[in-house]
């Protein structure tokens, strides 16, 4: 029979003697004796709720020790699991602690069981979802799964209770269900101890909610916490072996552009042999996800790294002898910085510290030690730029000529002068910015490490010219074109200030599911403001330039229809001024974008070149063309349709 406390079973008392009286009287008030019935039902039921949470390291001891992350520092009681501590990697383990607290009435012993769920989180909140997920048995094809600890046995009663106020012991569970509850009184909280494993072989970066429900899948009567963990990111390269603890060794990653990280591991590093993980991350992927990098630093190197050593899965957080750790660097990583002030940072417990670096400028490497696991990133202080003309404030470009020639009367000799026009303005840094006119390609310009660049042309006769650039980012990703028309008078020197070179755009996946998130990054101007906009259902993103000039958004799709959508970037500087939209790029929700063809394929076979350009100069200066041939819908066709066509001509 169950128990209840001194108020509890007063008020019982009470309400069943109600009940018992209303019987005896024999009155018709049916719905009188219901809502009695229902009170003292809901007297006599216990009430569970899911109060709070803590996750470990794992560890092979009954009673975890570590608290997470498997590192030198522990995140809070309650606190979630978020990029910048460390999630588990694909076929990691963790500890998952969860106190459920009793109330209305006593718990007998052996009255109930419990299982554990895990769901992706879409939008909203975890007590949003409406489908949930069994946690998996070991070795299952599950999302998330439990795992077994050799030599802990699944169902064994904990022998500590860690959480703050849990005082009731419950089991270390490698599987649903749980054992047998024990007894525990109202106010009590109940301690249970989960094994979980990272099953998700492709990270999608989504966060991912626990909760414990009744052994038939009903829900807990109340959850005011819920444990989450967010999928990490997918890493760009990764390298993995087991090193002999007897002898050390070495593990070499090499990036996809070729730069390396090389740990070197000493002999007895720890008691005994460790497989050993590097993984590396997209810079601006990392960054967005955490939200900072060291103050007054930038990136020197296009990556993040993450060192992890595990035994039978279990990681561990810091080593008896300290590594080496060694990032060789290409010369375009550091163009923008000074080249002896490169240090490696450590990333722990929400920010970077510096690492103790020699730097090999000839052989660029930087080398420095740890003796724990961590996120380690190479970064630097940006050179002081070269000076720069100021520009006039303008959204677009406005030449101030200053006429050549001489005083007096000149005979005519006037109409014989050349001009020179001089353009300046931003791209991205060291970006290579092309200099056309009229669709005649005039010279090819190198940013600086602030973007800042010049182009120029002489020997210009005065008349009506269309001028376009384009730059193309560290990526070969090549922006839109910025094109304008101008008067250039004879012997003028003119120059166009304040120039912004459109953004470069790029998209993680052509197709994603509904209601996934859509990568989208690009190169800038450093530090501007970039605006992110969906054209199909219109919405506006924002984020901030690094200054290497690199950008990087997710984009939620949450609550888009299906089918195809575009998106497209623009840059904003402290000035006020801002940039052309880039290039627009095609996505499909749910299903493959539709077929776009490139700008000026006229004959739509997938190339712009010789017999396009063909076709628009057969309508050069005519009337009735196709529509779609007026590549900047001005309405004619005339040299701005031609130099549109250079841009995009593939040949």
């Amino acid at each position: 029979m169950n128990r209840c406390n001194p108020k509890s079973c007063i008020l019982y008392l009470i309400i069943a003697s109600l009940f018992c009286s209303l019987l005896i009287i024999g009155t018709a008030n049916a719905s009188l004796i219901n809502d009695v019935a229902r009170i003292i039902l809901s007297v006599r039921t216990v009430r569970v709720e899911q109060k709070l949470f803590r996750f470990y390291s794992p560890t092979s001891n009954l009673t975890p020790y570590d608290m997470w992350p498997p590192a030198n520092y522990d995140i809070a009681e309650s606190t979630n699991i978020s990029e910048s501590s460390f999630p588990p990697l694909y076929g990691s383990t963790a500890r998952l602690r969860i106190g459920l607290k009793i109330s209305n009435v006593d718990l007998p012993e052996g009255s109930r069981q419990y299982k554990i769920q895990f769901a992706k989180l879409s939008s909203g909140t975890c007590s949003d979802i409406s489908s949930w997920t069994y946690l998996g048995d070991p070795d299952s094809a599950a999302a998330w799964r439990g795992f077994d600890i050799s030599p802990l046995a699944d169902g064994a009663t904990i022998t500590d209770n860690l959480l703050t106020g849990a005082s009731v012991k419950g089991t270390y569970e490698e599987s649903n269900s749980t054992g047998l509850n024990p007894a525990a009184s109202v106010d009590d909280i109940i301690e249970y101890d989960w094994s979980i494993q990272n099953n998700i072989s492709s990270p999608d970066g989504a966060t991912y909610c626990f909760r414990m429900v009744n052994n038939d899948g009903t829900a807990l009567d109340t959850y005011t916490k819920y444990p989450q963990i967010i999928s990490p990111l997918l890493e760009e390269a990764s390298a993995t072996g087991e090193i002999d603890v007897a002898t050390g060794g070495n593990l070499v990653l090499t990036n996809p552009d070729s730069s390396k990280l090389t740990a070197t591991i000493p002999a007895n590093y720890l008691a005994a042999s460790h497989s050993f993980g590097i993984y590396s991350f997209d810079y601006n992927d990392y960054l967005d996800r955490i939200g900072s990098q060291p103050v007054g630093k930038s990136g020197a190197n296009s990556h993040i790294y993450r060192l992890v050593a595990e035994k039978d899965k279990i990681a561990s957080h810091s080593f008896q002898q300290p590594i080496d750790l060694q990032i060789k660097y290409l010369d375009s990583d550091v163009s923008s910085l000074e080249e002896d002030s490169l240090q490696i940072y450590k990333y722990n417990n929400g920010s970077w510290s510096a690492l103790s670096t020699v730097v090999d400028m000839d052989a660029n490497t930087a080398t420095a030690e740890t003796s724990d696991f961590s996120s380690f990133g190479l970064f630097g202080t940006v050179k002081t730029p070269t000076p720069t003309p100021t520009a006039t404030a303008t959204s677009t470009p406005t030449p101030t000529a200053t006429l050549g020639g001489g005083g007096g009367g000149g005979g005519g000799g006037g109409a014989n002068q050349t001009a020179t026009v001089i353009i300046r303005g931003r791209a991205y840094p060291d970006a290579e910015v092309t200099f056309v006119r009229d669709a005649q390609f005039i010279a090819k310009v190198k940013a600086d490490s602030l973007g800042y660049f010049e182009a120029r042309e002489s020997n210009l006769t005065g008349g009506g010219y269309n001028f376009s650039l384009w730059a193309v980012d560290k990526s070969g990703v090549k922006s839109n074109a910025y094109t304008f028309y101008a008067d250039i008078p004879a012997g003028a020197i003119i120059q166009f200030m304040n120039v912004l070179i459109p953004p470069t755009i790029s998209i993680g996946s052509e197709t994603i599911k509904p209601g996934e998130n859509l990568k989208v990054f690009g190169s800038s101007v450093p530090e501007s403001y970039v605006v992110i906009e969906l054209r199909s259902e219109p919405s506006i993103f924002t984020t901030i330039a690094a200054l290497t000039g690199s950008y990087s958004k997710y984009v939620s799709s949450q609550g888009l229809s299906q089918g195809s959508h575009s998106v497209k970037s623009k840059s904003k500087v402290s000035s006020g001024d801002e940039s052309n939209f880039s290039n627009i790029l095609t996505f499909g929700i749910g299903t493959p974008p539709a077929k776009k063809y490139l700008i000026g394929d006229l004959n739509k076979d997938g190339h712009v070149n010789i017999v396009d350009f063909s076709i628009l100069a057969f309508w050069y200066k005519r009337f009735g063309f196709p529509l779609d041939y007026d590549l900047n819908s001005d309405g004619k066709i005339d040299l701005k349709d031609f130099s549109i066509m250079a841009f995009h001509w593939t040949g």
